[in-house]
């Protein structure tokens, strides 16, 4: 998911006159993420037929068990970068979106099924203390927040063509995102009361600190983006007997998101700030080292959602200074992946 993001990035970007030097880029990050999706999934396949005993083992962990959301987020990824890339970064059919999107309502399946079976698990067989609460515990539920963001850029690629069917996609995102993004503000409460009461994580797990970059940026950008799909759904629920209110609030819905966009923003930028007052301490007192390591992979995606939120909101607002801080962001993003 860290490398897939890296297409929608690009393709994200509020300049036009870049397409052509970025889609061959973006196309390159697809393909090797699709590729790496697949060689992991086969080999957690074949872990887990070869060993079946791991699965509850996985699922009895309490730190294990909260990376099975990484599947899910894997594929919607690569979902919605299929859709950016083929249909439109590179003028192909539309059948490239559709399809996308019906394995979008697999993933929409498979994240909600993580993000209930992790969390129950968590109630009834994880032993948990306050003081080592990290924000990894967002990872199970950060998936139904990115299952509605890449519904509303499906929906937004299909609405002309397929309207009634984007208008399920549409209330199915919404779902999606109340489920995800409720969980995930009940999980920073809970983490910022970590962070006051016990301080900063320990340092093997400090770069957990960025991880609330996900799910607020990703509320942000399906916010903003749904709020746009209500408006080009207009046409669609004006023709429909019975939807005429829902169609005269369209306009709303779509303030609201920016509004609320406009709000996760700021919380993500926020935790942004702290997580690079955190690992900036540990690094000057000597206890992160500045050579690479696995663990850096954790700032890839977290910082890639909040920056689809700043570019989403600066392309909807016309503000040139969103638009150069999510440039600049996009550069940041993409060199932590490069190193």
């Amino acid at each position: 998911m860290g490398t897939g993001v890296n297409a929608i990035l690009l393709l994200t970007l509020p300049w036009p006159s870049i397409l052509q030097v970025v889609r061959p880029i973006a196309a390159c990050f697809l393909i090797l993420d699709i590729v790496l999706f697949v060689t992991f999934c086969g080999i957690i396949a074949t872990r887990y037929t070869m060993h079946p005993e791991i699965i509850g083992l996985t699922l009895g962990h309490a730190t294990h068990s909260l990376f099975l959301g990484t599947i899910p987020m894997g594929l919607i990824t690569i979902l919605g970068a299929i859709g950016l890339v083929c249909t439109r970064a590179y003028n192909l059919s539309l059948e490239w979106a559709l399809t996308a999107s019906y394995g979008w309502w697999f993933a929409w399946v498979m994240s909600g099924a993580v993000g209930l079976l992790v969390p129950w698990m968590q109630f009834t067989s994880h032993s948990n203390r306050p003081e080592t609460v990290t924000a990894a515990l967002l990872l199970p539920v950060v998936p139904t927040i990115t299952i509605a963001a890449t519904g509303a850029t499906l929906g937004n690629l299909l609405v002309d063509k397929y309207p009634e069917y984007v208008f399920h996609m549409w209330i199915a995102s919404y779902i999606a995102c109340g489920i995800g993004t409720s969980l995930a503000l009940m999980i920073l409460a809970l983490y910022l009361q970590r962070l006051a009461f016990h301080h900063l994580p320990a340092t093997d797990v400090i770069v957990t600190v960025f991880l609330p970059l996900g799910p607020t940026g990703q509320s942000g950008v399906a916010l903003c983006n749904l709020g746009r799909l209500a408006v080009s759904l207009r046409p669609y629920l004006l023709s429909r007997p019975g939807l005429e209110t829902l169609a005269s609030a369209v306009h709303g819905v779509y303030a609201l998101g920016i509004i609320g966009a406009l709000c996760m923003m700021g919380l993500g930028l926020w935790y942004w700030a702290v997580a690079i007052l955190a690992f900036g301490s540990r690094m000057g007192g000597g206890e992160v080292k500045p050579e690479f390591n696995m663990g850096w992979w954790g700032f890839t995606f977290p910082l890639a959602s909040l920056t689809l939120c700043v570019l989403a909101l600066g392309t909807e607002l016309h503000l040139m200074f969103l638009k150069i801080l999510g440039t600049i962001m996009v550069g940041i993003v993409i060199a932590l992946w490069v190193n």
